[in-house]
């Protein structure tokens, strides 16, 4: 059941998604797995910054490592303001189907802790291995697509898209072979089947 929030899940064992805590926007709150639901603190945008990525969340937190030791010794993630050197995520070859997430100033990914796929288990930083317990997907929840609407076969009955219907979703359909550019261009996906006529939109 995903709902109308902004922004992808962020899939991984089990099933579970990447969750805030509590749906606590506070500095310094853990993100764990919890089964999925689409609330706003499940809700992730990649955003680009130089080579690297920023996981953004719940009131535009990023996803980063604290000082915070799990009872196995463990560095948790949290959230916490972006801009600063924690905050840099590589997505391994496969993103967004089945990736890994290397933290930039560790060189560790994003592991769930001891491979448990219980709601509550804390999402760590770990060295990379590429077991289950580290491999991601991302699900977005059909944003940015609008319906294609008849007639629009002339400049005159042109459909509209309005601002609304733009997202920065990931999309892996959008962009070049040198690079793809779905989350720092805003785009819209139009469904519709082809009749042998020319379709016109505006924006």
């Amino acid at each position: 059941q995903v709902k109308s929030a902004q922004g992808d899940l962020v899939i991984g064992l089990g099933d579970k998604c990447l969750d805030v805590r509590l749906a606590n926007p506070a500095d310094g709150t853990e993100i764990f797995i919890y089964e999925c639901h689409g609330d706003e603190n499940q809700r992730w945008s990649f955003v680009p910054t130089g080579a690297f990525f920023e996981l953004r969340g719940l009131a535009g937190k990023c996803a980063q490592p604290d000082g915070t030791i799990t009872p196995l010794g463990h560095t948790r993630l949290v959230i916490g303001p972006c801009g600063g050197p924690e905050d840099r995520w590589q997505p391994s070859i496969g993103f967004p189907e089945e990736f890994t997430l290397t933290q930039a100033s560790t060189g560790h990914c994003m592991d769930v802790e001891d491979n448990n796929t219980a709601n509550r288990t804390p999402v760590i930083l770990f060295p990379c291995h590429g077991g289950a317990n580290q491999i991601w997907r991302l699900v977005g929840d059909g944003s940015g697509e609008v319906d294609e609407v008849e007639p629009n076969d002339t400049l005159a009955t042109a459909q509209y898209l309005s601002g609304g219907d733009f997202t920065l979703d990931f999309d892996p359909d959008v962009g070049s072979t040198a690079a793809n550019t779905s989350v720092g261009i805003p785009h819209v996906t139009v469904v519709g089947s082809g009749d042998e006529s020319y379709d016109y939109y505006s924006f």
